[in-house]
């Protein structure tokens, strides 16, 4: 019983990680969009674009964490990762940035159409970054050690 208690909490604690890289996974792919849209200069980026992004930001975070939820990128055991979970990134990533579209455009607020293009690019860039980044971690870490005990 309290085996099970230890595995759950430390799933628990990573599955929370995993939601806090998101948040800032979105924050990061909302505000490279528009750099990226803008020709890199945050002069050229025009202010009512960017207050959208302000504005719709903290919901954008919890609708996106709930989606990924949903397609189970918080249940996955990571360390195997492959073509399957790049697939649920990707359409996780489709219907939460569709959702954002349709949100935006119900209250009223716009965006230049390259941005959402842009924003899920990046956004599906850095969820796969992040994590296939665990998988990275532990396969050096595996011949570090394989290494230390003479194992090629």
């Amino acid at each position: 019983m309290l085996g099970k208690f230890f595995r759950d909490k430390e799933l628990i604690l990573r599955q929370m990680l995993l939601m806090v890289l998101d948040a800032a996974g979105i924050f990061f792919a909302a505000m490279l969009a528009l750099l990226l849209r803008f020709n890199l200069s945050f002069k050229e980026i025009h202010s009512p674009y960017l207050e959208n992004v302000w504005k719709v930001l903290p919901l954008c975070i919890i609708v996106t964490i709930v989606v990924f939820w949903l397609f189970k990128l918080y249940h996955s055991v990571w360390r195997y990762a492959g073509f399957y979970e790049v697939q649920q990134i990707v359409l996780a990533v489709v219907l939460a940035t569709v959702l954002k579209i349709l949100g935006m455009w119900i209250v009223g607020l716009r965006m230049p159409r390259s941005y959402w293009f842009l924003y899920a690019g990046v956004l599906a860039f850095i969820t796969i970054l992040t994590r296939f980044s665990y998988r990275f971690a532990r396969n050096i870490q595996k011949k570090i050690i394989d290494k230390k005990r003479g194992i090629e």
